[in-house]
């Protein structure tokens, strides 16, 4: 990068020969956006097995990256002024925790992923006939479950639960052995998320992470507060260690907060960690980051796949909200240190005094 600085050219940065890229996969891109009229931009959707350790820090070797491709300025020469306004800063905040519990214990959530043709499928297995309870969305950009999902061929007898939000269920019977779930109506490539519950299920769930809505998997499951479900240390952040098995985290700030959650976070490889932010409560006692049809226009909710060792969660654009609800999908433990939110602020100084 060059430019003239006092009447003279100079290099700024550095030169093209010192510039590399690396065209990487590993952000979603198709996200959800955080505001469906596109002001607020997408919402981050991030699976940190894709990029090196420190890869975005001063220190990083990147000599093994392509070098960087030189394009040609598409505008005139900028001019840069001295700005009038003073830069924002990030004041930390610890968060206070509200509750902490169980998501959706004795069943399991998994996401389902359509084919060309519009339809997603998954088999699973009874080892002993029993009954088996379903539960999906009638998500506002998908096909209520009524019109989409059907078992071995046949239709489910879904009913709307009065406590949740968009939130449907079918009782029924199952012989044992082999059975298909499928979906009909979605666009390829969207996924649908659904929940299981079964005494006699020997199939594992289909995995998280790849769907462009993470606030769908924070809609769909029962939140059930246990305190033991997470261990937690109060310093200038919040360290805790939460599960095994899939746990939530509901922080409160206190007050409305546009700022960034930032928190090293350590667990098994292809944990899924969904971060969404709300300014008030749902009937007091859960975040609802993506409201479904109360208001579909909006969706807060980012989302992490972990790797093999411990990385920093955090995110480009700012975030709003008083309650943060934190859900980590895992069968093992999670470990979070120094938990903070970096509030945006304009630098005010004190001018008097009474």
């Amino acid at each position: 990068m060059r430019g003239e600085w006092n009447g003279q050219s100079n290099t700024l940065v550095l030169g093209a020969d010192a510039c590399r890229a690396l065209n990487s996969d590993a952000w979603n891109r198709n996200p959800s956006l955080v505001h469906a009229w596109g002001i607020l931009g997408p919402t981050e959707l991030l699976d940190l097995r894709k990029l090196p350790a420190h890869w975005n820090q001063p220190a990083f070797d990147d000599r093994g990256w392509p070098q960087a491709v030189v394009r040609q300025p598409t505008a005139p020469d900028a001019i840069y002024q001295l700005r009038s306004m003073a830069t924002l800063v990030n004041v930390p905040i610890t968060p206070a925790i509200y509750a902490v519990g169980r998501v959706s214990p004795g069943a399991w959530v998994g996401e389902i992923t359509a084919d060309t043709d519009g339809s997603a499928r998954y088999r699973f297995e009874l080892s002993e006939p029993g009954e088996v309870i379903f539960q999906a969305l009638a998500a506002p950009d998908q096909p209520a479950p009524a019109d989409a999902a059907r078992l071995d061929d046949a239709a489910l007898p879904w009913s709307a639960l009065e406590d949740h939000p968009d939130r449907y269920a079918a009782r029924v019977q199952l012989a044992a052995g082999a059975h298909v779930i499928r979906a009909d109506g979605f666009r390829p490539g969207d996924t649908w998320v659904f929940s299981l519950t079964s005494d006699h299920i020997n199939t594992a769930p289909p995995p998280l992470g790849d769907s462009a809505n993470a606030g769908r998997r924070l809609l769909l499951p029962d939140l059930v507060a246990d305190p033991g479900a997470a261990a937690i240390t109060v310093g200038a952040g919040l360290d805790l260690s939460v599960g095994p098995g899939p746990t939530y985290v509901i922080l409160d700030l206190g007050r409305t907060v546009y700022g960034r959650l930032r928190v090293e976070a350590l667990g098994s490889v292809g944990t899924v960690i969904d971060i969404g932010w709300d300014e008030r409560l749902w009937h007091g006692y859960r975040p609802l980051p993506f409201p479904g049809s109360i208001y579909p226009a909006w969706n807060q909710s980012d989302s992490w796949v972990l790797p093999d060792d411990a990385r920093t969660l955090t995110t480009i654009d700012a975030r709003a909200g008083r309650y943060a609800l934190i859900v980590v999908w895992s069968a093992t433990t999670t470990t979070l240190r120094n938990l903070q939110v970096l509030e945006e602020r304009y630098p005010l100084a004190q001018r008097g005094s009474f």
